[in-house]
């Protein structure tokens, strides 16, 4: 899949230390916390959990395709 391929280029030794679950996490979390912000009222609870099941499955995505490097 895509964001297999997209995880493992991101993947060079020089940088794994950084591009890590917990880098991904913070990522994710900020694009979360940005779109709260930004849409503030006119985003629902529903629309919320379902950006944050979208950004869970492709954080996870990602950082399989690193550690399958």
């Amino acid at each position: 899949p895509v964001l297999f391929a997209y995880g493992q280029r991101h993947y060079k030794i020089n940088i794994i230390e950084y591009f890590n679950e917990k880098t991904v996490r913070l990522f994710c979390s900020q694009i979360i916390g940005t779109l709260c912000d930004l849409l503030d009222k006119k985003l629902s609870n529903f629309a919320q959990e379902a950006w944050i099941d979208m950004f869970t499955y492709l954080g996870r995505a990602l950082l399989l395709g690193v550690n399958l490097k």
